[in-house]
């Protein structure tokens, strides 16, 4: 989960406390950007679905683009006959056999 603190500035400021590699600290804003999509997406709040609020992202990487990739991988992946699917956690695919993982997996050596 990424902190309400975690902003654009703290990614490129060079005094900040927290020292993470640039890799962890883009990782994490990507996840929180598609957690506030999904969030404002799958909300009950009336409002909050006839509004749609814009996600400002970077003009190199845009979370709807992003996560309209992942369900068409997704539908590409229900082909009659896989059954090795077993979870989508983020726009990362999972499958049994542990063929693919996410990053964070990479990182810690989990399989």
């Amino acid at each position: 989960m990424v902190s309400s603190g975690l902003t654009d500035v703290a990614m490129y400021c060079s005094k900040a406390k927290l020292k993470l590699p640039l890799k962890s600290i883009l990782e994490e804003y990507k996840c929180g950007k598609a957690k506030l999509l999904f969030m404002s997406e799958d909300s009950e709040d009336i409002v909050i679905k006839t509004v749609k609020p814009t996600i400002k992202t970077g003009r190199k990487w845009k979370v709807v683009e992003a996560i309209d990739k992942a369900k068409e991988c997704l539908k590409i992946k229900e082909v009659p006959g896989q059954t090795k699917l077993t979870a989508k956690v983020w726009g990362h695919l999972q499958q049994s056999d542990g063929q693919v993982q996410n990053e964070t997996e990479k990182r810690h050596g989990h399989q």
